[in-house]
């Protein structure tokens, strides 16, 4: 998750090692989780070279997006949920193995401590923290509900167990908009003369 400049704020305890390490990239930072590190914190100049898209929250309140980076923040440290995973990758085979099977949206899968996580867990959760929600269940319809401006959904909604959350539900989800980082907006895009070889 993109934090921008939250780690070198002036009341934050660790700003002068983020300093230090990064630099000016320290104005630019995530917070990522890998199995064999845990949760960190990296320059977003160690993605130049990939091929990265970005899930931007739609209509987030700017108080509740504070929160939410707040909430990933404190995660620095933690070690990854590798049960975490295998319990995911044990729900996505069962749905194509038996595609009519229910599994409980609200169970907690892993290890289900406060001292480990994953990558797309430890977001997902910060965000139901404040409410927003990434791929609700829809409750079944009562008369009285309907589309409006407040809930298009058109009905309540329950949230998933942060520990179900995929990177895909992100990418998936309505309430995110997605863009993909390329070359055309920020220069001449010439796509004739990209070529050394034609065939």
């Amino acid at each position: 998750m993109y934090i921008g400049k939250a780690l070198i704020d002036p009341d934050y305890k660790d700003r002068d090692s983020y300093l230090k390490g990064y630099g000016k990239d320290s104005n630019h930072m995530l917070v990522e989780a890998f199995s064999s590190k845990g949760v960190i914190a990296a320059p977003l100049v160690k993605y130049k070279d990939y091929n990265i898209r970005i899930c931007r929250p739609y209509g987030i309140i700017e108080s509740d997006l504070n929160q939410v980076i707040e909430q990933v923040i404190g995660r620095l440290g933690m070690h990854y949920d590798d049960q975490n995973i295998m319990a995911i990758a044990l729900m996505v085979l069962q749905t194509l193995w038996r595609p009519n099977s229910k599994h409980t949206i609200q169970a907690c899968m892993g290890n289900c401590n406060d001292y480990q996580v994953i990558c797309s867990g430890m977001i997902a959760q910060a965000f139901q923290s404040v409410g927003y929600p990434i791929v609700p269940t829809l409750l079944p319809q009562t008369q009285k509900d309907s589309f409006s401006i407040k809930n298009p959904y058109g009905a309540g909604l329950i949230m998933r167990h942060y520990t179900q959350i995929t990177p895909k539900d992100f990418d998936l989800s309505p309430n995110f908009e997605v863009i993909k980082f390329n070359i055309i907006g920020t220069s001449q895009f010439d796509y004739k003369s990209l070529w050394i070889d034609r065939y």
